[in-house]
């Protein structure tokens, strides 16, 4: 029997809300765009099956967010902070979405959307 991925049910809310699918590749869930495949973010296992490392997109590899190292949190945490850093959007939204404060969302009737975030 099939082991549960606590990590695959963890993202299906958040990629419903934002429109994105999620891929498991290796040791890690790489977030990308429903509509065009972009790429949002990359969650990686750590050795606490609490925790997940969150890495960004930089245009041509998975880097660590900014400057101080790859953080390292709890799945909640970490998909708070992608869904409210937007940089993690970058390669998603149309530029005077990201400049106002929005992310992709889907509406309730499956359409999809720019919705501002919280």
């Amino acid at each position: 029997m099939p082991e549960h991925d606590l990590i695959l049910e963890g993202l299906a809310v958040f990629c419903q809300a934002h429109d994105v699918v999620v891929e498991k590749r290796g040791r890690g869930y790489s977030l990308l765009s429903r509509q065009s495949g972009a790429p949002v973010a990359r969650l990686s296992l750590t050795n606490d099956p609490a925790k997940v490392h969150v890495l960004w997109w930089d245009g041509e590899q998975w880097k660590a967010p900014g400057p101080f190292g790859t953080p390292t949190m709890t799945l909640e945490r970490a998909l708070d902070y992608i869904a409210s850093e937007r940089a993690f959007w970058i390669h998603v939204c149309p530029p005077g979405a990201i400049r106002n404060g929005q992310t992709p969302a889907k509406s309730p009737s499956g359409t999809s959307r720019t919705a501002a975030l919280v």
